[in-house]
């Protein structure tokens, strides 16, 4: 992709000369000495005629009868503005200065009390104090009380300039309100050619003065980046991007050089219109404009938040975008020296004896516009660099280097605000390591100076000496102090927080550790300062743009303005607020399904911090150790206490309490899941009257629901400050919605009664009830809702629903079932990292997917988006599938968001080298993935990491697509099966896993051809991912070519398996060298586990996920292949055999319909069997459609191990009996010679000469046992 058309030099005619009036009017810096003494009388018509544009530049334009003086007085500099009588008038009513000071101490004082070194606190509630302080009443053009630099800075009155910015990052998570005001104020004296005054005085009479003529940098557009985001508060983009666009015209007319770039006038006199008071850079005059590295940086900027807000307000975006890419590619060409690693002015890149290495230098590592590799050696070669910049106190505005350093102003002191932008430019580039050394050494140093001197400096000294050393200027000829304008020590604090190290991923063995990963905030207080096309951007939402995180091992995308909401410190005692009103809460949901981590939730808040995040729910390990009852020893009940883990429940109720502690610390609630019924099988066995006589929970008796209450109390009583549960009601150890009885237990009413004990509970302890309708079947959801209707609860609850119905297929279409229930808000649950994509192994990003299903539950009118963010200890903000969360943020935040959209603006982000080439890439990742996991849509392995058992196969349908052209309606309730569909051709789905190879193959030659437009850590990332994408799609076609050949023989019906034999020879010399050398199976410890039951494999890797479980499964496949063959052979050995099932087999999994997990198949003393139902699923049942004669008699046979289950409920064509098994295990049923039967279709099968009728045969259990079937057959009589 370009970065975008060069920058045309305007051409030589008149229309494109300024004319010596409009370089009055617009105060052309370079305009001879003798024009700009312009007569009064010139400015006077000048501002006569820029007076008609009044109306059409906004809140806040003052163009009045002092106007005529704008022009005339440059020489003297400053020029006086009267305020009219109708701007007082038309001042807001609202707090007082005084008050607003108030509001102002009290926030930051809390804000003070979050975590921070101890030696820190006294320093920065001494910066509340001041910041206080410096609130005055409106005056002049100002609509609203302003801010000044502080109280120590020359009157203690002065108001603008860069440092308003600074006070306003400070103050935005506190005072929010106060921020967007002095935005206001900022913007209401801007002037009608675009100016936006810098400093600016005040006189006696309720006048203003500032310079006309002169700019400053124009950094005020990330502070509004910081409060809509931290608001939502869109509106105000409107009047501030009007604002901006005049700005940017003011710089293109007055600042552009005409070779590219642009600069400040400090080159041809000492106006010290870049902020930098007599810095090193402008010893020496020009006398005709050259690029600034300074002044291109931020307009650079300026261009790229034209282009962020325009899109989020759906204007024109295209203009600002391309002027952005084209000055981005002159500073990273024209102003980078590669010999030193470092950028520069125009005028000294070339001539090593004229350049300074100042800190100007690392501007374009700020804002955006380094590539990845310049933005690494300016912080590992300079600003880490103790040399250099990396002073005790950093960072030095002059490197220690420079002959030019000294102990005086900007040639060498640090200045806080300097130290911010430098640890923001780090953190951009994914570097929070540096950026949090230089903050905290920056924070050390100051103080360490407030503990010895009282004060907040102006500036400090880079070697830790004393401040009252250093020098200014004559004519104040010290530091000042109580200077609040250039120490956003608040922010610095933020910052330096969200950067804190945080542990390693979690190991992987096929490519090293990425090393510690740092939320990286495009601004730190809350706001984005964007690059289009750098290592940070900004993108569109329906109100402010979006800051962009990255971090060091995993670039992440931040969110929009809309989105993050930063909590002020809570005070002790106060339940966390999970969104604020007005707008949808935003949950991550984590810790799937692993055990809750203190160290990752770390990870996750810094992670979030990045983010619009209000609040988490907890997964943890809710199929084995965790829920209500891995942090509970049963205490009601003494004969089932000794059974319990004493130690283990101690250490689960300490981590829950830190990691609630952790969150409630960032300032946000956190929920916990809970599944019923789950208890362990000891208080199962040692409490009566749980258990009815046929092995089910009494779901409706007393015994239970009060052992339920028994868990709340003492649950909430060890972890007294969780905010609430998520509860779930299926996939647990013992079943609620499926028993065998539902006249006795009716499905509904028992969701009901389970409802109304929770939310009793939580009631009186004022938690939140969140209720996942999760089901996986269609009558669960139907089920749930109607006993979330009929709950008679105190309180309304919520009903978390999957965005896809059942589970997170990309087939899936979206969930009629996310619906709202009376008295219930509505939730909408997503996936992120993709559990059934490669749960963050493979390169599986899907925007797209991601906008489709928001657009759905906003149309649905949820309350809250609960948001998936990891997968078996995998996260999505370490991933390729980051870009999915930030997709979330776009999709919930901007309905007219595209997926186009996402990607551009990911691009220019993370791959600003290679957008284009890279969105290719990764847009193959979805695709080869729908190939890898899925056979036509349909999900090969339910359970992941993979099992190295068929059971799980076998449970999911997927051995069906085997059987070619046969429609899988057969299956309507196996969820990841689309029963709308015909199973392709073995040839097709073989072709199919080609396709997965070869996309694989070419994702992975394309980002290895990047890899030096890339940055180490995208690179890295995206290597990964597609070098494990091409050893598991050639290890899952090669499993698929093995069972192809599975079937080809077996329906070949001879003995050996000649197929079968060579495609497993040719997997294991494909996969060979991919395996462990042991051949050794990696499987989890499954003791005690869940039916469902596993965590994960034991080593986090593609070998242990994969590689050695489907291994495991082809070398299992020969003896399955075996059982079914001998067990084929055995029903096609008898006389008069019409049609036969083998239950448990390969072959026949397409006319074995049953719901899924609730039937499973395995070998049973090496015969194939099928159990029908299991505790989860008691009432699980098979149907079967046989063929039988049409016109004489014939007997139904049914094959099993009565060991298992001595009688069974057979229904057969609607006619239901209790059976029971000999103990030959062979049970039969003569059928009558009815050819009529309701429903029975006559026909001729191909083949036969004799017309058959079908036969549904449909098997449950009955009683306590679950019936173990090996076969169900037709014979003629």
């Amino acid at each position: 992709m370009s970065d975008g058309p060069p920058r045309r030099r305007r051409a030589p005619n008149k229309m494109n000369r300024p004319t010596n009036t409009m370089r009055l009017a617009m105060g052309d810096g370079f305009a001879p000495a003798a024009q700009r003494d312009a007569r009064p009388s010139d400015a006077r018509r000048v501002a006569s005629k820029l007076r008609l544009l009044l109306g059409a530049f906004g809140v806040g334009v003052l163009v009045t009868a002092a106007s005529a003086a704008i022009v005339g007085d440059l020489a003297a500099g400053m020029t006086d503005h009267a305020t009219p009588p109708d701007v007082v008038a038309s001042r807001p009513a609202g707090p007082s200065a005084a008050e607003i000071g108030a509001q102002l101490r009290e926030a930051l004082l809390r804000e003070a009390d979050q975590p921070v070194k101890a030696n820190w606190s006294p320093m920065l509630r001494y910066l509340a104090d001041l910041h206080a302080r410096s609130i005055l009443p409106a005056r002049a053009h100002l609509p609203y009380p302003y801010q000044t630099m502080g109280p120590g800075y020359q009157d203690g009155t002065v108001f603008g300039h860069i440092d308003l910015t600074h006070e306003r990052l400070d103050t935005v998570r506190a005072l929010p309100q106060h921020v967007r005001n002095q935005i206001y104020n900022e913007l209401a004296g801007q002037q009608p050619d675009g100016l936006i005054p810098g400093i600016v005085l005040f006189k006696p009479g309720d006048i203003a003065s500032w310079k006309t003529f002169k700019g400053f940098p124009p950094i005020w557009v990330i502070a509004v980046d910081a409060y809509v985001e931290e608001t939502g508060d869109t509106p105000v983009l409107r009047k501030c991007r009007d604002a901006l666009i005049r700005q940017i015209g003011w710089f293109e007319r007055q600042r552009a050089v005409a070779g590219g770039g642009f600069f400040y006038i400090d080159q041809r006199e000492g106006t010290w219109e870049s902020g930098i008071d007599e810095g090193v850079r402008y010893d020496e005059r020009l006398t005709t404009p050259a690029a600034a590295v300074d002044a291109s940086a931020h307009v650079f900027m300026l261009y790229e938040h034209a282009a962020n807000w325009s899109r989020a307000l759906g204007q024109p975006a295209r203009e600002w975008e391309q002027k952005a890419r084209a000055l981005q590619d002159f500073i990273r060409r024209e102003l980078w020296d590669p010999q030193t690693g470092f950028f520069y002015d125009a005028w000294t890149v070339r001539e090593p004896a004229r350049r300074r290495l100042a800190f100007e230098g690392m501007w374009p590592v700020v804002v955006g516009a380094a590539t990845a590799e310049q933005a690494r050696r300016v912080i590992d070669e300079h600003l880490l660099n103790p040399r250099e910049f990396f002073t005790p106190h950093p960072i030095a505005t002059v490197a220690r280097s420079d002959a030019k350093f000294e102990l005086r102003m900007w040639r060498g002191p640090a200045w806080n605000s300097m130290t911010y932008w430098a640890a923001r430019g780090c953190a951009r580039y994914g570097r929070g390591d540096a950026a949090h050394r230089i903050l905290e050494a920056a924070l050390d140093g100051t103080a360490t100076q407030f503990e010895r001197t009282g004060t907040i400096w102006e500036f400090h000294h880079p070697e830790r000496g004393d401040e009252e050393s250093l020098r200014r200027k004559p004519t104040r000829n010290l530091p000042c102090r109580d200077y609040v304008g250039h120490n956003p020590l608040f922010a610095m604090a933020d910052l330096w927080r969200r950067t804190m190290p945080a542990p390693a991923p979690l190991g992987r063995v096929d490519h090293p550790r990425r090393g510690v990963e740092e939320p990286v905030f495009a601004d730190a207080g809350g706001g984005g300062d964007a690059a289009l096309g750098g290592c940070d951007e900004s993108t569109a939402t329906p109100g402010p743009h979006e800051a962009v995180a990255v971090a060091t091992s995993r670039r992440r995308r931040a969110p929009d303005p809309a989105r993050k909401r930063k909590s002020a410190p809570r005070k002790k005692g106060a339940a966390p607020q999970p969104a604020p009103a007005g707008r949808p809460e935003i949950t991550w949901s984590l810790m799937h399904p692993v055990k809750p981590d203190p160290a990752y939730m770390k990870d996750v808040i810094a992670a979030a911090a990045a983010y619009q995040v209000d609040s988490f729910e907890i997964c943890g390990d809710v199929h084995c150790n965790g829920n209500l009852d891995g942090a509970i020893r049963f205490r009601d009940y003494p004969t089932v206490a000794d059974t319990i883990d004493a130690r283990k429940v101690e250490e689960n109720i300490r981590v829950l309490r830190e990691i609630v502690a952790l969150a409630h610390a960032s300032g946000r609630p956190v929920y916990y899941w809970h599944r019923e019924v789950m208890v362990p099988r000891a208080v199962v066995e040692k409490l009566p009257g749980l258990l009815d006589e046929n092995g089910e929970f009494n779901l409706l008796g007393e015994a239970y629901h009060a052992l339920v209450r028994s868990k709340i109390r003492e649950f909430f009583d060890h972890v007294p400050d969780l905010d609430g549960l998520v509860l779930t009601l299926t996939e647990s150890d013992y079943s609620v919605i499926h028993n065998s009885d539902p006249e006795r237990y009716p499905p509904a009413q028992v969701v009901q009664r389970i409802l109304e004990t929770f939310a009793a509970e939580l009631h009186v302890r004022g938690k939140r009830l969140v209720l996942r309708s999760f089901g996986s079947i269609a009558q669960d959801y139907e089920d749930i809702l109607a006993g979330a209707a009929a709950a008679r609860t105190t309180v309304p609850f919520e009903i978390e629903t999957k965005i896809t119905p059942y589970d997170f297929s990309p087939f899936l279409p979206t969930n009629p079932y996310l619906r709202r229930t009376e008295q219930c808000t509505l939730g909408a649950e997503y996936d992120s990292i993709g559990e059934f994509l490669g749960a963050g192994y493979l390169p599986a990003p899907d925007p797209a997917r991601v906008l489709q299903t928001v657009a759905y539950a906003r149309q649905q009118g949820v309350n809250r988006h609960v948001i998936r963010v990891d997968r078996i200890g995998h996260a999505a903000f370490r991933s390729t599938q980051a870009i999915n969360l930030f997709a979330f943020e776009r999709a919930i935040r901007d309905p007219a968001a595209t997926a186009d959209d996402v990607w551009r603006d990911w691009a220019w982000t993370h791959w600003a080298g290679c957008p284009d080439e890279m969105i290719a890439v990764m847009k193959r990742g979805i695709e080869m993935v729908k190939r890898t996991h899925f056979i036509d849509g349909n999900v090969i392995f339910h359970a992941f990491p993979i099992p190295p058992d068929w059971k799980w196969i076998k449970a999911g349908g997927i051995l069906s697509t085997f059987s070619p052209a046969r429609s899988l309606a057969v299956h309507p309730n196996m969820w990841g099966i689309l029963p709308d569909r015909t199973t392709p051709s073995r040839a097709a789905l073989l072709r199919e896993k080609d396709e997965a190879v070869e996309l694989a193959a070419a994702g992975l030659q394309a980002v290895d051809a990047l890899r030096d437009r890339l940055s180490p850590e995208e690179y890295q990332t995206a290597h990964a991912a597609w070098q494990r994408a091409v050893v598991v799609t050639r290890t899952i076609r090669a499993w698929c070519r093995c069972i192809a050949a599975y079937f080809d023989d077996l329906e070949q019906g001879g003995r050996g398996q000649p197929s079968l034999g060579a495609a497993l020879a040719a997997a294991n010399a494909e996969l060979a060298p991919f395996l462990p050398a042991s051949g050794a199976t990696i499987a989890p410890d499954l003791a005690g586990a869940h039916e469902y039951g596993q965590e994960g494999p034991a080593e986090d890797s593609i070998e242990a996920a994969y590689l050695s479980p489907i291994g495991a499964l082809l070398r299992q496949l020969s003896s399955e292949y075996e059982a079914e063959q001998a067990e084929r052979a055995a029903w096609q050995g008898r006389p008069g055999l019409v049609d036969f099932v083998v239950a448990g087999g390969f072959l026949d999994d397409i006319r074995v319909d049953r719901p899924m997990h609730a039937s499973h198949a395995h070998l049973l003393a090496g015969r194939p069997v099928r159990v029908v139902g299991n505790r989860v699923f008691p009432n699980g049942a098979i149907e079967v459609r046989l063929r039988a004669p049409a016109h004489r008699p014939a007997r139904l046979i049914i094959t099993g191990n009565p060991a298992a289950a001595g009688q069974f409920k057979l229904t057969v064509q609607g006619v239901t009996q209790t059976a029971v098994f000999p103990a030959a295990g062979e049970y039969g049923w003569d059928l009558p010679a009815t050819p009529s039967d309701a429903g029975a279709a006559l026909s001729v099968p191909e083949g036969r000469n004799e017309a058959t009728r079908e036969i549904v045969v449909r098997i449950q259990k009955s009683g306590l046992e679950y019936p173990a079937l090996h076969g169900i057959g037709i014979v003629a009589c």
